[in-house]
């Protein structure tokens, strides 16, 4: 015995009437104990008058500034100091986590894909994103990449320099000296630098 197709208008017609139908009978089985359901009681505000609302804005901008809490409550001190200009300034890096945070909620069907690629995507951007959170929060930054994208790589910078036996300083290609900037060559692939 073969089933008939239902149309898209059927199926919704017979789940609607399931539901009802399930609705009834727990009702009826709740009647049939003696159970009454509470009712909420809900005062109704008045509404305010456009005075009233000017004196209320007034009154929670007051107790904002008292309180010292601004929009960027939870952004630590070091990310906020950082000039507009900077990359890696607050605003930047909330539109980079707006960006991201959307872009992961519309490919969530990719974190148990059985395509590899797939899930190595959601994984890096699903690290990403919680990396900006914990920049935001903390001031340190965990990834080894930057931008809207992650498009851009950070940099090593060398803060206690390591020397040879010979007194000449090591250096590592693409780390960043504050003598000679970024490092081109590796001392240890023969290069040397001379020290200053």
């Amino acid at each position: 015995m073969t089933r008939k197709k239902l149309t898209a208008q059927q199926q919704k017609d017979k789940v609607a009437k399931m539901r009802a139908t399930k609705a009834a009978n727990r009702a009826k089985a709740m009647e049939a104990i003696g159970y009454v359901a509470p009712k909420k009681i809900r005062k109704k505000r008045a509404p305010m008058s456009p005075e009233q609302k000017v004196l209320a804005v007034a009154r929670l901008a007051k107790a904002r500034a008292a309180r010292g809490i601004t929009g960027d409550a939870n952004v630590h001190e070091d990310v906020k100091a950082l000039p507009d200009d900077h990359p890696l300034c607050t605003a930047n890096v909330k539109a980079w986590l707006k960006k991201n945070k959307a872009e992961l909620a519309s490919i969530r069907g990719y974190k148990e894909s059985k395509e590899y690629k797939e899930r190595v995507h959601w994984q890096n951007l699903d690290t990403y994103v919680s990396n900006l959170s914990t920049y935001l929060r903390t001031g340190v930054w965990l990834d080894c990449r930057w931008g809207e994208q992650g498009e851009n790589s950070m940099g090593v910078k060398v803060l206690t320099k390591a020397y040879e036996a010979d007194g000449t300083i090591k250096r590592t290609k693409g780390y960043w000296y504050d003598d000679i900037g970024i490092a081109e060559e590796s001392s240890i692939q023969g290069e040397i630098y001379e020290t200053e």
